[in-house]
């Protein structure tokens, strides 16, 4: 009992076994799972007795057992304690990079963020995917700055997201939001995307999604409504992908970074070669059925940010220029028009053309990300570009 109970942390999280003293056996924690593990045969016994009782009243215990059992772990699950023991079992098991590990740290709400040496004064979110991500340098903003920068990005955020995760945002109380938004974030999408959609869904999620769609893209998307809804309400169902996951692979530790990170502690996602990231443009990048639900979408974000008192900047993304060179240059006229149609009419400021750092082919690592020279050219034009516009509180002493 008491060794099962001393082994059971090491199993959980697949670390190693801590040296073995008397105080660690005798604990309050080791003798309380010791005799958890013990009452599981009685209590596998007295079923067989409660059952035989039930079944003889033609009671349905087969299906009372398991709707108990969901909602004993659907309300454990949404205990804080218990949501934080899960989330860490959970990144042990989930594949570094990837989307999936990345919404871990939105569930603990775990993001980088830096401050200069003085009380920070503004508090400034870097919203995006990871191109955002790994565009900008908190270090460099930290020492540039008296502000608080924060990172909330996530692999392939797209436009749909932004007010599905808005409730999340405003929880971090930020004074100043910062985004980076180019064609290929409003051109891609042909449906509602469920997978990167269910693992933060909620009812008013869900409302606000289906208040975006027309009514035929309502009755296509039912099957993906319906399986929101019930994400939405059902917390197991929700963290469905990362139950399955930490169960079937429970024995692999598949958290370590993946081959060529670099000096980069966290990577959101891994960029295929210049080839394989133009082929991908070219196939899913074009005038979709959804576009005009991914600008509506940014719309109800900026609006939600407004009534909050929260400024929003907007700058024009940009993709190597091989790689943009792939793509219709309507698609980034149209994209451009629309933002400043928006930002006019929806309270924000958007930077477009002249006005924004041109990259170049050298700033690039791949298709979609910066290297460390073009990491740190964004950056002071973005450091630059909100104390001119009066977003950052004075550090005359900088150079940008």
């Amino acid at each position: 009992m008491i060794f099962g109970a001393y082994l059971l942390v090491p199993m959980l999280y697949l670390k190693p076994i801590p040296q073995l003293s008397l105080a660690s056996l005798l604990g309050v924690k080791a003798f309380a799972g010791g005799v958890l593990l013990a009452a599981f045969p009685w209590i596998w016994r007295l079923s067989f007795s409660v059952d035989r009782r039930l079944n003889a009243k033609q009671i349905p215990c087969a299906l009372l057992g398991s709707l108990l059992f969901i909602t004993v772990v659907n309300l454990a699950i949404t205990q804080p304690r218990v949501r934080w023991a899960f989330v860490e079992w959970a990144k042990v098991r989930t594949p570094n990079p990837s989307f999936a590990r990345n919404t871990l740290f939105w569930e603990q709400r775990e993001f980088e963020s830096r401050a200069g040496t003085t009380p920070p004064a503004r508090r400034i979110a870097l919203v995006g995917s990871s191109q955002t991500y790994q565009s900008t340098d908190l270090d460099l903003l930290a020492s540039l700055t008296n502000d608080r920068w924060e990172k909330n990005c996530l692999a392939g955020f797209g436009p749909m997201q932004y007010p599905w995760l808005s409730d999340r945002l405003l929880e971090r109380r930020p004074d100043v939001v910062v985004c980076w938004l180019s064609e290929f974030d409003f051109y891609r999408e042909e449906s509602i995307p469920t997978s990167r959609l269910a693992w933060a869904a909620s009812p008013r999620g869900v409302v606000r999604l289906a208040s975006l769609l027309a009514p035929s893209q309502l009755w296509r998307g039912r099957g993906e409504l319906a399986d929101l809804s019930l994400a939405a309400t059902v917390p197991v169902w929700r963290l469905r992908d990362h139950l399955r996951r930490t169960a079937l692979g429970y024995w692999w530790n598949v958290s370590r970074p993946a081959d060529g990170a670099g000096d980069q502690q966290v990577v959101l996602a891994e960029s295929a070669g210049l080839a394989g990231a133009i082929e991908n443009l070219q196939e899913n990048v074009g005038r979709t059925s959804f576009r005009e639900v991914n600008f509506r979408s940014f719309a109800m974000f900026a609006d939600r940010l407004h009534e909050a008192g929260i400024e929003l900047i907007v700058f024009e993304g940009q993709l190597h220029p091989v790689a943009a060179q792939s793509l219709d240059p309507a698609f980034h006229l149209e994209t451009r028009q629309r933002l400043q149609e928006l930002a006019s009419q929806h309270y924000f400021q958007y930077l477009s053309g002249d006005d924004v750092l041109t990259l170049t082919v050298d700033d690039f690592a791949d298709a979609y990300h910066t290297n460390a020279v073009g990491r740190e050219r964004w950056t002071r034009f973005v450091a630059q570009t909100l104390r001119q516009r009066g977003m950052l509180s004075p550090t005359p002493d900088a150079e940008l």
